[in-house]
């Protein structure tokens, strides 16, 4: 949720969004040596983050024009925001 809330400029990027951004800039990986050497669960972590913030920007984007047509040309996307919408529910978000 929080990189949900990020995307909305709701709150702070969480670490793994955060190394995701840097690495991203950076070109390099976030831990000495090559990708087998990186933390499984932080690669994993930083890909899901991105995904989800880049989800939910392209969603706020979307708000401007018409939902119907965002949701097909972005399908992916819309799976995404719907999951976290589902989870804001379920959670009293």
């Amino acid at each position: 949720m929080a990189v949900a809330d990020a995307a909305r400029n709701r709150g702070e990027p969480p670490p793994a969004l955060m190394y995701a951004w840097q690495c991203r800039h950076s070109g390099a990986l976030p831990n000495d040596g090559g990708l087998r050497s990186q933390s499984a669960r932080l690669m994993r972590d930083m890909a899901t983050a991105l995904n989800v913030y880049e989800a939910m920007r392209s969603f706020g984007r979307g708000m401007k024009g018409n939902i119907a047509e965002w949701q097909k040309a972005h399908a992916d996307d819309s799976k995404i925001v719907g999951l976290v919408m589902r989870l804001e529910r379920e959670y009293g978000r």
